[in-house]
Parts: C-alpha cells; sequence; structure tokens
C-alpha cells in the first residue's frame, strides 16, 4: 500500500499540469508596416505540465501577433492572432519612451447570443520591446 503522501504528491503533480502558465519574461518584437500600420511579435515560454500527449513536455516556446492600425499609443481590439480558435478582445499599449509593450487581452469563449463568457490569453503581460524592424521580403500585413 502507498503512502498518504506519495498519494498527495502524485495529486498535486497532476493538479499542476492541468493549465499553461507563463514561465519566461518574454520579449517584443515591432514590426513597422508604415505609419498607423504595425505587427506587435510577442516571444516567450509558458508551462504545460509535465506530461502531455507527447510524453515530457515542460516549457513551450508561445508566439502570437496583434496587427495595431492607427496611432496608439492605446489599440483597442485590435486583430490578435495565437494558436487558439477564439476571437479576443482587449487592449494593447505601446510606450515607446520606456521601450515596453502591455498586452492585456482576452479569448471570447461565449457563442453568439449568449453571454459573453471571456478568458485571459497566455499573452498577456508588459513585455520589453526587444527590436524594431521594417517587414522583410514576403512578409505581409495581416
Amino acid at each position: 500500500m502507498k503512502s498518504p503522501t506519495f498519494a498527495l504528491c502524485a495529486l498535486l503533480m497532476c493538479v499542476g499540469c492541468a493549465s499553461p502558465r507563463q514561465t519566461g519574461g518574454g520579449d517584443a518584437v515591432i514590426i513597422d508596416f508604415g505609419p498607423g500600420r504595425t505587427v506587435v511579435q510577442i516571444n516567450k515560454k509558458i508551462w504545460t505540465g509535465f506530461l502531455g500527449s507527447e510524453g515530457h513536455v515542460g516549457d513551450r516556446p508561445y508566439t502570437c501577433y496583434a496587427a495595431l492600425e492607427g496611432a496608439g499609443p492605446i489599440f483597442t481590439n485590435p486583430r490578435f492572432e495565437e494558436l487558439s480558435p477564439f476571437h479576443s478582445i482587449g487592449t494593447i499599449t505601446l510606450d515607446p519612451e520606456h521601450n515596453s509593450v502591455t498586452v492585456n487581452m482576452r479569448r471570447v469563449k461565449s457563442k453568439p447570443g449568449e453571454p459573453q463568457k471571456t478568458a485571459r490569453t497566455p499573452a498577456n503581460g508588459t513585455y520589453k520591446i526587444s527590436s524594431v524592424r521594417k517587414p522583410q521580403p514576403g512578409e505581409s500585413w495581416f
């Protein structure tokens, strides 16, 4: 018979694997497509648990993109692309003075006609801008 301590540790490990969480600070890359058209690329790592469908998982890279149109510095409900089937709403704030980007987005999980249910995205947080660049050849605006 296994000890209660072993069972408790096993339970806590399984519960800890239930959802992704941020592990790395990450960074932001600003891609300047011209006046009023900017893409922000967020790169970071998220913890996805000890075990997954592919065996041991741990940290995984996470990248998302936001298309910002207009003068800013606060962009409301920008087009937000991540590996998720959900539409996202919220704000992204560019702060070039402090060399940072703040993401405050939520995934809309409710169906049309239902009361709105949202959940935060793994992208939320404040990121240091690591570079500002022009688009590469073949890189297109959303």
